[in-house]
């Protein structure tokens, strides 16, 4: 008897960021530890939506083809699975076909299909309003003329015009980033020499994850 455990996040934001990822195995292991089974095996579907069909998944399409009678199929929650009611039914029925025991986390055994489906109808509801919400703030923005989206470090938007200029102050600080990686300095400590010189656009400190997400690939 072994766990499967599955782990999805849908944006390349999450898919770049340990956080989302961490957290989900974190919850996970620890679940299968309290259960008494520590062989597990982990499957990691990163910036993949949960509307995607499984076979356009490989992680969870592997996942699904180890597991046996009687294992444990493990997930931070049914939305990890899927946000499509009809796509969450499939795999439940893959599961039950097995006899493998499904848990998510957040709400420990799911023990019925109607619970199941449940929460994959609130997981697939999640979606429609995370789209719908999205696309109102996008339709406000281009009727207030707004722009949208980040702007990327060392440049700001210019006061006259929606194009983006160099940020002299930020642009400075990329340069001194760039001469401390070619002095072969680690991200740490570009991290904690930056600090003492410069801050974020907010005020406070440049933290590590700022450091490895700007510049690690220069």
């Amino acid at each position: 008897m072994k766990a499967i455990i599955y782990i999805r996040v849908s944006t390349e934001h999450q898919k770049r960021s340990p956080s989302g990822i961490l957290t989900q195995l974190r919850a996970c292991m620890f679940k299968a530890a309290e259960l008494g089974i520590y062989k597990t095996h982990t499957f990691t579907d990163a910036g993949i939506s949960g509307t995607e069909n499984i076979e356009d998944r490989p992680q969870l399409t592997a996942a699904l083809s180890v597991i046996e009678p009687y294992d444990y199929f493990i997930t931070y929650n049914v939305s990890r699975l899927a946000r499509d009611l009809p796509i969450a039914l499939i795999i439940y029925k893959k599961l039950q076909e097995k006899k493998v025991r499904f848990i998510a986390v957040e709400s420990e055994r799911v023990s019925s299909a109607e619970l199941y489906m449940l929460q994959a109808l609130k997981a697939q509801n999640e979606r429609e309003v995370i789209v719908n919400t999205t696309k109102g703030a996008l339709q406000e923005l281009k009727k207030s003329n707004k722009p949208a989206g980040t702007i990327p470090y060392g440049y700001q938007r210019s006061s006259h015009s929606k194009q983006l200029e160099v940020c002299p102050k930020e642009q400075k600080v990329i340069k001194h980033v760039l001469l401390l990686h070619e002095k072969s300095y680690n991200l740490k400590d570009i991290q904690l020499f930056i600090n003492k010189k410069y801050s974020s656009r907010t005020g406070r400190s440049i933290v590590h994850p700022f450091v490895k997400t700007n510049f690690s690939q220069s």
